[in-house]
């Protein structure tokens, strides 16, 4: 998945916006319309290529995870950096509800908002796909005026619809680090530690 091009709205503002799908060369492309351009001018935001995945990664223990990652902080503590460094998010983008970090992880239990009606007309709520990107905000220093922004997706695997989940698990792991690129991998789990 590659990031082309950030879709910003401002507030009141709004797009007609695109997924299209190429069965030919198994990919996605996200785009928006230019608003009044006549001759159907678009934007591309994002670009993904499609492949099956057969087997589910193994269990992990979310204990384990919990006893590994000794510092504790409230999901809040996202949500205040991303602000400090120029996101805004709307109520169904916040479902970070407590957090648990060391040096090069971060584990987050995830609760869904009380705005998301419709979560389960999704397989994965883009709510929950954004909010498992979140935590990389907490290993990123906030500068005056510069805004970090995921750019591309090495690889993004779904393994099953979370719809009788009771509780979502979300782990970052933090591969590389440095003033210019952070590298990460976001699993998601659910309550037994199974990939979702």
């Amino acid at each position: 998945v590659a990031f082309v091009q950030a879709l910003a709205l401002y507030e009141g503002q709004v797009r007609t916006v695109q997924a299209l799908y190429s069965a030919t060369e198994q990919s996605v492309r996200l785009i928006s319309f230019v608003e009044g351009a006549e001759d159907g001018a678009f934007i591309e935001h994002a670009t993904a290529r499609l492949r099956s995945t057969v087997d589910s990664p193994a269990p992990v223990s979310l204990e384990e995870l919990r006893r590994r990652c000794p510092q504790t902080l409230p999901g809040a503590a996202i949500y205040e950096t991303m602000e400090a460094q120029q996101f805004r998010l709307g109520p169904t983008f916040r479902w970070v509800d407590k957090i648990w970090r060391n040096e090069r992880e971060i584990l987050c239990r995830m609760k869904v908002p009380d705005e998301v009606v419709d979560a389960d007309s999704y397989q994965l709520h883009p709510g929950l796909i954004d909010s498992c990107f979140q935590p990389f905000f907490l290993t990123v220093a906030a500068e005056e005026d510069v805004t970090f922004v995921p750019f591309r997706v090495g690889q993004f695997s779904f393994y099953k619809h979370p719809r009788e989940v009771r509780e979502l698990w979300c782990l970052v792991v933090i591969k590389e680090s440095d003033d210019e690129r952070l590298l990460a991998d976001s699993h998601l789990f659910d309550e037994n530690g199974i990939p979702v």
